[in-house]
C-alpha cells in the first residue's frame, strides 16, 4: 500500500498506543509454541480475556476468537495444525454469557446478517430502501402481467421473435441419429440457461470450492427430478390422455398464473407500504421450529 494511501487520521490513536508499547515490549523470547500445551476457542468478545480466565500469562496457550466460539470447520483445521506443529495437547472451548450470538435462533441470525450486507451496499452508495422499492415494483408488475390476459397476450407479441427464431433453428436440425438428438439436447440447454443457470451456476461454484456437497447433491436431485419427470410423464402418457386432460391442465394452468400474480401483487404491496417486517417477524415467532430449520438450511 502506497504511503500517502494510508488513512493516518482514522488510525492515529492506533499508532500513537502501538509506539508506546514498543517501548515496553517485553515477549520476544517467547517461541511460537503453546507452554501449557492449551488451545482455546472463545468468542471475539474484547470483555473476554481468556488467559486471565484461566490464570495463564502471553505465551502459555494459543488464542482462537470468532462469533459465539463456534467450532467451525475453519477452526477445526487450525487446532489440527495447532496439535502437529505449536504444542497444543488440550482445548477449551469458552462462550460467555450475554452473548449476541446466543440470544437469537439461528434464523433471526440470518436476517441480521443479511441486514448488515444490506448496510454495506448503502455504503458503497447501493440505497437498501431504494433497491427493495425497486425490487418490489418489479415484483408487482409482473403479478399484475400474470393476473390479466390481455397483457400476457402483449408480452408474448413481444417475445414472438425470439421464439420464431429458435423454431426456426429446431426446423433446420434432423433429429435423426444419436447427433441430431445431440444437437437438439443443446439447442434445448440454451433455451432453457436462463431457467437452469442460476441453479446449475450456484451448485457448481460452491462444488468448486468443496463445501456443502451433500447439500450440492440433494439440490441437484431435486432439480433434475423437478425438470426431468414432466418430460418423462409427456412421454409416457398416449395422445388421447393428454387431449381428455388438455382442458384440465389449461384450466390449472391459468388459475395457477392469477394465483401466482395475486401472491406477488401482494408481497409487493407489503414491501411497497413497510408491513412486511412485522408480517415476517410474526411468522417467524410463530412458525415450527421445524420449518426455521428446512427454510434456513441454505
Amino acid at each position: 500500500m502506497a504511503e500517502n494511501s494510508f488513512p493516518h487520521q482514522t488510525f492515529d490513536d492506533l499508532l500513537a498506543a502501538n509506539s508506546e508499547y514498543q517501548k515496553t515490549f517485553k515477549y520476544s523470547e517467547l517461541t511460537g509454541s503453546a507452554a501449557r500445551g492449551l488451545a482455546i476457542v472463545t468468542c471475539m468478545d474484547s470483555r473476554i480475556n481468556p488467559l486471565s480466565v484461566v490464570g495463564m500469562k502471553s505465551g502459555d496457550a494459543k488464542i482462537l476468537r470468532n462469533a459465539g466460539a463456534r467450532v467451525t470447520e475453519d477452526v477445526l483445521r487450525t487446532l489440527v495444525l495447532a496439535t502437529y506443529l505449536l504444542n497444543v495437547n488440550r482445548i477449551l472451548v469458552m462462550p460467555h454469557t450475554d452473548c449476541r450470538m446466543a440470544q437469537g435462533e439461528e434464523a433471526a441470525i440470518h436476517k441480521l446478517i443479511g441486514t448488515a450486507l444490506a448496510g454495506l451496499g448503502s455504503s458503497i452508495g447501493i440505497a437498501q430502501d431504494g433497491f427493495r422499492s425497486f425490487a418490489a415494483v418489479i415484483m408487482g408488475l409482473i403479478g399484475v402481467v400474470l393476473i390479466s390476459t390481455h397483457l400476457q397476450g402483449r408480452f408474448a407479441v413481444a417475445m414472438s421473435g425470439i421464439s420464431g427464431a429458435g423454431n426456426t433453428l429446431l426446423s433446420k436440425v434432423s433429429i435423426d441419429g444419436l447427433s441430431g438428438q445431440f444437437l437438439i439436447g443443446i439447442l434445448l440447454g440454451l433455451v432453457w440457461t436462463p431457467c437452469v443457470g442460476p441453479t446449475l451456476g450456484a451448485a457448481i461454484t460452491l462444488a468448486s470450492q468443496g463445501k456443502d456437497l451433500e447439500k450440492i447433491v440433494f439440490v441437484m436431485l431435486v432439480f433434475g427430478l423437478g425438470a426431468g419427470l414432466p418430460l418423462a410423464l409427456l412421454g409416457v402418457l398416449s395422445r388421447n390422455a393428454l387431449m381428455k386432460a388438455k382442458g384440465k391442465l389449461g384450466h390449472a394452468g391459468k388459475f395457477g398464473k392469477q394465483f401466482l400474480g395475486g401472491f406477488l401483487i401482494l408481497i409487493s404491496g407489503l414491501v411497497l407500504s413497510g408491513l412486511d417486517k412485522p408480517v415476517e417477524a410474526f411468522l417467524l415467532k410463530h412458525s415450527p421450529a421445524w420449518l426455521t430449520d428446512v427454510t434456513t438450511m441454505f
